[in-house]
């Protein structure tokens, strides 16, 4: 943290001559907002929690906007992390985002695939894979992330990001891509029963 508020932040803000730009940093908790919110010109966090089916995001969220109301003008939000399967699916958390009008990234894997970030894996035995909305074969994960996002056709997300989606038949054609298993199609969206964070995996 220190090197952040004494080295990175400082230079990055020196070195940025429009105004259009953002200089913030994407924490792994939003409290850690907190200790440079004066020095920003956003407030930037990531959320896993999945507590109360988006009702721990929706407090986060309420938090930092007060932060945010402090400065004239105030400070965006921009919440750059938060899919995440069984704790946060999308229709649990997209509407949290696109009531409260905040920028937010969408997704690190879209498709449902081998990848060298594994995204795809499960938390844990049993669990959906943790990111991905599609399988390969073009068949939906989960009727109600497509209903969810098929409502507002994802026009409210103003920031977007999705990466780290290699497969090693990219190179080779599509003949080895696995279509979806059998009654993969799902409806797991609404159950977040789970309220541990995102998985520790290698990156």
């Amino acid at each position: 943290m220190g090197w952040v508020k004494n080295c990175s932040l400082p230079v990055l803000l020196n070195a940025s001559r429009n105004p259009g730009v953002r200089v913030g940093v994407g924490y792994a908790h939003f409290m850690e907002v907190l200790d440079t919110a004066h020095m920003v010109t956003s407030l930037n966090w990531h959320s896993y929690s999945g507590v109360h089916n988006g009702g721990g995001l929706e407090q986060e969220i309420s938090i930092l906007k007060g932060v945010a109301a402090k400065f004239n003008p105030p400070k965006p939000l921009m919440l750059t992390e938060w899919h995440s399967r069984p704790t946060q699916p999308l229709a649990a958390a997209y509407p949290v985002i696109r009531d409260n009008q905040v920028a937010a990234s969408y997704i690190w894997a879209l498709v449902i695939v081998n990848s060298t970030s594994r995204w795809h894996l499960p938390v844990a035995k049993g669990d959906p894979p943790f990111q991905g909305l599609i399988w390969p074969d073009g068949t939906i994960f989960d009727d109600l992330e497509e209903g969810e996002c098929m409502r507002s056709a994802c026009k409210t997300l103003s920031y977007v990001h999705h990466c780290c989606n290699r497969h090693p038949a990219e190179d080779t054609g599509t003949a080895s891509l696995p279509s979806a298993p059998a009654g993969a199609r799902s409806t797991l969206a609404t159950r977040c029963t789970r309220t541990q964070g995102a998985p520790e995996r290698d990156r």
